[in-house]
């Protein structure tokens, strides 16, 4: 019998001679004796228990009988989707982009056009790719192996295609099958036409990487020697710029009309140019596949309102008929996802807000305050910690019905038609969704009072041993983290609590968070285009921003008065209504009053701050005839709030203003 104490000196091989070779195992053995010994010093035999335990749990296990492959009905294939990114050449799409590699169990005896049909209701369900923009009907589709060889409809012996044959066939598994898609309109050359360039397919048994080897062939040059600051008369020669080891830059000349008429090829009148340096010729290809890639993007401008407006025209909105989407005030974020759910619904199609029991036309004031609340429900449903240092929740539900999925989706719509973002994200957790590392600075958003605590035990200790206590009493939360507390020094103590807490806010909810991500490309492809664009830009749509707070000057910037003329005396009372109006603003923003700028802007304009790209127009002040049980009215699509002129006392007008905006319940009380 080992004892407690002697299990603390057994060494590895100790435990190996006793069947133990886990060491995972070994170090829960060790911790559960330093754990007993603190209440008791009795021997016992652990490590003998432990065996039996594990030995009763794995008492009546079998193995399931090996199913007969004759006797199967189905086959297992492996689907991806490439698409054409110009002749003969296709691209892997991956599955933030609507393809990604699909694990399918079809009928064995299906042919080549009933597996086409069943492989492109995969990736282009109801016959549209909404990640892609790209409508079934629009390409040529068909089926190729690994290696970017078509599948036929009968093989060399004359034998029809059926799954099952095709598995038979094939001598490596797991059996890799490709959709290939390209535009009708694009015109692949024939065997009798030259090409441009001359494709090569992957024959290697290893697994595709989407992209066959194209080779170019070579162009009449100039040779031109360029050197930044010379004049023509200054420049080296050939011998001398090779003595420097310089690169040589040749511009090719474009064919001529003979040339370009023998070789069928489309012709730019656009000079290429090619950097050629020592030793990569074999290169030249791939750099100028490179180079006319780069000079054919448009790169949208360093701000984000450039960015904003170039990823808007990319993402293609469609016209047509606006959609109505009716949602219920009360069950927003339910109603909204029953909306979207329909199978003929596009996010790219225009549409109008309808609240349920409210009457109102939506030009432009429905759909502000709808994307308003959305993401305040979606902040509540799908996020926890303060509102400013929000982090994912984990809910395995939620996950299931891919809520945060769909959450991501909407949030990317808000952004897409002009509303809000969901600036409420921890900024650490921003910047690892986007690629970037973090700087631990705090926990305050680790939301666990009992995880925080440990947090703050482990980074208050300041000598060796208290760096130990704290590991040692917290060694239970450490090992089910996957973290073993063992062999570590005070001087490693910063890097232990950065990996712990990337762990708490990203690790741990990753598949939320990777959930989400999928929801915000399903709309232009919003993270991959453009978040990861420009991270640092896109983070004031994510993460609270005090610049971004509104304020009196900022509002006052934003709308005109429409006064009558000076002199008349419409013109005096109106001086004292926008007195008492602006007044009002000023109370709001030294924070003494119930209701906020934000809460005016938002009975304004339906919208509780700017607009990301900023409201259509300016906001507008009109006015009324004397009136005393007239409160002020807002008139939230034309963006106009309407004053009645009587108004001469800024109490008054405060506490007017305050019922009107508290009192606001829908469109129909506005």
């Amino acid at each position: 019998m080992i004892g407690i104490n002697e299990v603390e000196e057994m060494t590895d091989e100790d435990f190996i001679k006793l069947g133990i070779v886990s060491i995972g195992i070994r170090l829960k053995i060790k911790q559960a004796c330093r754990n007993h010994k603190k209440v008791s010093d009795a021997p016992m035999s652990c490590i003998k228990t432990f065996l039996e335990l594990q030995k009763q749990r794995k008492t009546g296990r079998t193995k399931s009988p090996k199913k007969d492959q004759k006797t199967k009905l189905t086959r297992r294939l492996y689907v991806g989707w490439k698409h054409s990114i110009r002749a003969g050449v296709y691209k892997l799409i991956s599955a933030s982009k609507g393809g990604g590699q699909q694990i399918v169990d079809f009928n064995k005896d299906l042919t080549l056009n009933q597996l086409i049909s069943e492989i492109t209701d995969i990736f282009f369900p109801n016959g549209m790719s909404e990640a892609q923009d790209l409508r079934l009907d629009a390409l040529d589709v068909h089926l190729a192996s690994f290696s970017g060889s078509p599948i036929q409809e009968t093989d060399e012996n004359g034998e029809s295609f059926t799954v099952g044959n095709y598995f038979r066939k094939m001598k490596s598994t797991p059996v890799r099958i490709y959709l290939h898609t390209e535009l009708k309109s694009f015109k692949r050359p024939t065997n009798g036409e030259a090409s441009c360039g001359v494709i090569t397919a992957l024959e290697s048994d290893e697994e595709d990487t989407g992209t066959p080897t194209v080779t170019f062939p070579r162009l009449k040059r100039r040779r031109l020697n360029i050197i930044e600051g010379l004049s023509s008369e200054d420049r080296p020669s050939t011998s001398t710029s090779a003595a420097l080891d310089l690169p040589d830059i040749h511009v090719d000349a474009p064919p001529s009309n003979h040339e370009a008429a023998n070789t069928q090829c489309p012709t730019e009148h656009e000079p290429i140019i090619i950097l050629h340096e020592p030793g990569l010729s074999e290169f030249d290809h791939e750099l100028e596949m490179a180079i006319r890639e780069s000079l054919e993007s448009s790169e949208p401008e360093p701000s984000l309102e450039g960015i904003l407006k170039w990823w808007v025209a990319r993402s293609h909105l469609k016209d047509g008929a606006p959609v109505s989407v009716v949602v219920h005030r009360g069950k927003l974020l339910q109603s909204t996802f029953r909306a979207v759910s329909r199978p003929n619904f596009n996010f790219l199609l225009p549409f109008h807000v309808s609240f349920s029991g409210e009457i109102g036309d939506d030009l432009g004031g429905p759909k502000r305050e709808f994307f308003r609340e959305l993401m305040k429900a979606i902040k509540e449903a799908i996020l926890e910690g303060p509102d400013s240092n929000k982090v994912f929740r984990h809910d395995i539900s939620l996950l299931h019905k891919k809520t945060y999925e769909t959450c991501g989706t909407l949030v990317a719509w808000s952004i897409l038609n002009g509303g809000p973002g969901l600036p409420v994200f921890n900024t650490d957790l921003f910047s690892l969704m986007t690629g970037g590392d973090i700087d631990v600075q705090d926990f305050t958003s680790v939301v666990d009072s009992d995880v925080r605590a440990v947090f703050l035990q482990i980074q208050e200790a300041t000598t060796e041993e208290q760096f130990e206590e704290a590991l040692s009493k917290n060694s239970d939360w450490l090992l089910n983290q996957g973290l073993a507390p063992y062999n570590l020094k005070i001087d490693r103590k910063d890097e232990l609590l950065k990996i712990l807490f990337k762990n708490e806010i990203y690790f741990r909810v990753h598949s939320e968070i990777s959930q989400f991500i999928d929801g915000l490309n399903r709309v232009g492809n919003f993270h991959t285009s453009a978040i990861l664009r420009a991270a640092k830009e896109f983070k004031t749509l994510f993460t609270p921003n005090p610049v971004n707070h509104l304020t009196f000057s900022g509002l006052r910037q934003m709308y005109k008065i429409e006064f009558s003329p000076v002199g008349s005396n419409h013109r005096q009372q109106e001086d004292e209504a926008i007195y008492c109006f602006e007044s009002f603003c000023s109370d709001c923003e030294a924070g003494i009053l119930e209701v906020s700028l934000e809460d005016l802007l938002a009975f304004w304009t339906g919208a509780s701050e700017v607009p990301p790209l900023g409201f259509d127009h300016k906001l507008r002040i009109t006015f009324n005839e004397n009136s005393q049980y007239l409160l002020p009215i807002a008139h939230t699509c034309t963006l106009v709030i309407r004053l009645w002129r009587g108004y001469n006392d800024p109490d008054q007008f405060r506490c007017d203003m305050i019922k009107a905006i508290t009192w606001t319940g829908g469109f129909h009380l506005a």
